[in-house]
């Protein structure tokens, strides 16, 4: 069956069942976009945590937590992990979508991730983070999840090809004539 093929047999089908299966891909893209999200974060967290223990292991807590340097790339260090959560849940996520509602689909993900995170932040947050500053942290979600929905594309490619994608990224010459998931 060829793309063209697939289209029509969608397009040929009732209204009602054309909205359910549209339905069934949100909620198939919310899914993969909150365990792509959370892998991510412990992905990015497990590396981020060892070299902080580390350094507090070779030079003591007490210049870590004094070194403003230290402070700082550490906090770069987690904006950066939170851009990758941001970026991969919602490219990801929007890999569930026909590629007609993606645009639409990538922008609701991450409105869902942002009230996500406001949730937590307020639910759970952290005693010893007061005023605005756990805030901050959904600035570089949403940087990642403006990223994937600005570039979609080129994310989805990405994503899909893994890093030997590199060259459609660029424009260079594809290895393959059709990429999964575009209908």
């Amino acid at each position: 069956m060829t793309e063209a093929d697939n289209k029509e047999a969608f397009a040929t089908r009732p209204a009602p069942v054309r909205f359910l299966l549209l339905l069934a891909c949100y909620a198939a893209a919310i899914f993969v976009s909150c365990i792509v999200s959370f892998a991510t974060l412990f992905l990015g967290m497990v590396p981020f945590c060892l070299v902080l223990a580390s350094l507090e292991w070779l030079v003591g807590h007490e210049t870590v937590a004094t070194n403003t340097f230290l402070t700082g790339a550490s906090l770069v260090a987690m904006g950066l992990v939170f851009v990758a959560v941001g970026f991969f849940g919602v490219a990801s996520g929007t890999l569930c979508l026909p590629e007609r509602a993606r645009r639409f689909g990538s922008s609701f993900l991450l409105f869902l991730g942002l009230a996500y995170g406001v949730y937590l932040i307020v639910v759970i947050g952290s005693p010893h983070e007061v005023g605005i500053f756990p805030f901050m942290w959904l600035i570089f979600l949403a940087l990642g999840g403006i990223l994937a929905t600005a570039f979609q594309k080129k994310a989805l490619h990405l994503i899909w090809g893994g890093l030997g994608s590199l060259k459609s990224v660029f424009g260079w010459k594809r290895d393959t004539a059709a990429w999964p998931g575009d209908y």
